[in-house]
């Protein structure tokens, strides 16, 4: 044999020069993000119905991220709404209990469909992405963080939160922001009993209405509700400030004590505020049948 042939190989009566191993390319950030979008989509075409094609195909967009957030208005209580990272952990829900418990930062999770109680448990950072809804103490202890919920959220959202924030598409059932100390909860639907119970700091916004006993027994932060309220509002509020834009079926009489340090404001205006009501009379013109003894 030719010395020329030594290094090549015998196939099918022909020599071919063997093909030089190719230098190992590490991939871009942009060749990583589109694996990853690919493996996510091929998530979601598997675990989710065909016949809830109008979500998939939703949240196939949001992942590739050709669909734009809704921007983040606050002083209307819009709750924001933010691309998936590419990079975040695909969680299919089937009602489970703890998801995203002590999540820190830079890490992400994404959920398909709903979940359990205690969603985003002790969280000090990162971000949860839930598609539907969430069960009980959504945020329970969270430090910081954000928590985007498409759907509803059950009872004591934001219970003993201390920080981070908490945006809800749907409504929340009672005691939104049960003891919370810090923070951020914002709500585009109703909320159920006792908004603020317990409340000292942190801030709670709610778009839609809040039945009763909004701010029960609240020493500090802000509630701000655009819609209506229900009765007993401000029942034993000795500090922080409650705002309504809309209508009040009532007001616990415990609101207009000067054990009430904080500021109450009905349809902007401010009617009470450090002990005292704003305007002698106030009280006796505009609010007396409306106090729920």
């Amino acid at each position: 044999m030719p010395q020329e042939n030594l290094n090549k190989i015998w196939n099918a009566g022909k020599y071919f020069e063997p093909k030089p191993e190719q230098p190992t390319k590490e991939p871009t950030p942009d060749e990583t993000k589109l694996s990853n979008i690919k493996r996510k989509i091929s998530v979601v075409k598997a675990f989710i119905p065909a016949q809830e094609d109008s979500f998939k195909k939703k949240v196939e967009a949001v992942l590739k991220g050709i669909e734009e957030p809704a921007s983040a208005d606050l002083g209307s209580g819009e709750a924001k709404e933010k691309n998936i990272p590419a990079d975040a952990e695909i969680v299919i829900g089937k009602g489970q209990n703890n998801i995203g418990e002590h999540l820190a930062t830079g890490k992400s999770i994404h959920v398909l469909g709903d979940v359990g109680c205690q969603t985003g448990l002790s969280m000090s950072g990162g971000e949860i992405h839930v598609e539907g809804n969430t069960g009980t103490f959504t945020g329970i202890y969270m430090s910081g963080g954000e928590i985007y919920v498409k759907g509803n959220v059950g009872n004591g959202v934001g219970h003993f939160m201390h920080g981070g924030e908490i945006h809800v598409k749907g409504g929340a059932e009672y005691k939104t922001g049960n003891n919370m100390s810090g923070g951020e909860i914002y709500v585009e639907g109703n909320t159920g009993d006792q908004a603020g119970d317990n409340m000292s700091g942190g801030k709670i916004h709610v778009k839609g209405d809040a039945e009763d006993w909004v701010c029960n027994q609240m020493t500090g932060g802000e509630i701000h509700v655009n819609g209506n309220v229900g009765g007993w509002t401000g029942c034993f509020m000795t500090g922080g400030t409650l705002r309504i834009d809309g209508e009040v079926a009532s007001f616990d009489e415990s609101a207009f004590i000067p054990e009430n340090k904080g500021t109450i404001i009905w349809k902007g205006e401010t009617i009470w505020k450090d002990g005292q009501p704003r305007e002698p009379g106030w009280t006796n013109l505009k609010v007396e049948e409306k106090i729920a003894g």
